[in-house]
């Protein structure tokens, strides 16, 4: 991943394009396992976070240094959703119990 942080710094657009894009891919494939998954609330969304996450870490381990700057930067964009992703599921989770608990 050497060479991303220049990148950002030269396009910074094609920076923030590819943020938006893996938090869209991250989203879209948990939103298909948590859909896809049954059982409670919280297990399906838990289902759906290992969906989103589980894949882009197979792949990145497999592209090794052979990848363009965009593909590398894009990767790297990929660690955002994967770590600020559980913190929204588990708000959508309480979220969800306040909501079956109130009367």
């Amino acid at each position: 991943m050497a060479g991303v942080r220049a990148q950002i710094a030269a396009q910074p657009i094609a920076a923030a394009t590819c943020v938006g894009l893996a938090f869209a891919c991250n989203l879209a494939l948990q939103g298909l396992g948590a859909l896809l998954t049954p059982g409670p609330l919280a297990e399906r969304l838990t289902t759906g976070l290992v969906l989103g996450n589980r894949n882009v870490g197979l792949v990145w381990s497999a592209m090794g240094a052979a990848v363009s700057p965009m593909t590398a930067l894009f990767f790297a964009a990929t660690q955002f959703p994967i770590y600020m992703t559980p913190r929204l599921i588990e708000m959508l989770v309480r979220r969800g119990r306040k909501e079956e608990a109130s009367p």
